[in-house]
Parts: C-alpha cells; structure tokens; sequence
C-alpha cells in the first residue's frame, strides 16, 4: 500500500504496519525459506533512509544453504534467479548454488 499513497507519512506508516507482519511471520516460522526470501527481497531494494537492512547478510547465507533442500520447484526457481541476478554473489557461493 505504501506505493499507492502519496503523503510521505501514510507511505511510511504503512511500511512500519508490513514490516512489522512481515517480521511477526518470521518470528512464528523462523525457518521459512520464502518468509526469509521475502524480507530479503524487499531489504535489497528497500532505501537506506528506511533503515531496514539487518538481516541481509543473515537471510542471504540461509537462503543459500537452504534452497538446495526446496522442494517447491517455483520459489527454488524464482529465489536461484533472484540471488544470481539481483545480490551481489561471491564466486563461491555462486558455485555452491550451480
């Protein structure tokens, strides 16, 4: 909703209302791969100012120990594509993912 409203302030509010389910769904199923690709998506193309940036490193180490165990050929597919095209990829890891 924060892309539809024009007042800086309701785009903000709405952001800390999604940020704050997004986190609370995590909090419940820590070990979800697609709740962990979403924040992760969402925190790379988030704006510094925003501040919601902490768990980008964290989420993209288990994102990448974890999608070789997916048994969901979609969101293997879409979070493989997203790694190797949008984050910035060590040639190590993008071995381990290959």
């Amino acid at each position: 909703l924060a892309k539809h409203v024009f007042l800086p302030n309701q785009k903000f509010s709405f952001f800390n209302d999604g940020k704050k389910i997004l986190e609370s769904a995590i909090s419940s199923e820590p070990s979800s791969l697609e709740l962990l690709f979403l924040r992760f998506s969402i925190q790379s193309s988030c704006p510094s100012f925003l501040k919601y940036n902490q768990s980008l490193e964290k989420d993209r180490k288990s994102l990448l120990s974890g999608v070789k165990f997916l048994n969901d050929k979609d969101l293997k597919t879409r979070i493989l594509t997203y790694l190797i095209t949008k984050s910035n990829l060590t040639e190590a890891e993008r071995k381990q993912i290959q």
